[in-house]
């Protein structure tokens, strides 16, 4: 089974994360082609050179949402909203 290596700790009301359905503990079993393996090679970067790559395309994601023993794939489009980045939510690593 895919191992998770980060947790969502906070999303943006109306951000490109929010309008994917990202919640709040969800935890990220795979961010298009990046997952546990990849993170433990090359780190978290990984994954910001993979957003930054597809501004303005569909990205899949394997999510587990907290309490929940299944995965679940979303839909999310890196794009320029009114805040910060272009996910508009954090990412905190999990020890791997």
């Amino acid at each position: 089974p895919a191992r998770p290596f980060a947790e969502i700790d906070e999303v943006s009301e109306d951000s490109p994360a929010a309008s994917a359905g990202l919640l709040v503990g969800d935890r990220i079993l795979r961010f298009g082609n990046v997952d546990a393996a990849v993170i433990s090679a090359q780190g978290m970067t990984a994954l910001a050179g993979l957003v930054g790559q597809n501004e303005n395309k569909e990205l899949v994601i394997c999510v587990q949402h907290a309490n929940d023993a299944c995965s679940t794939s979303l839909t999310l489009i890196p794009r320029k909203w009114s805040g910060r980045g272009l996910l508009g939510c954090h990412l905190n690593p999990l020890p791997l």
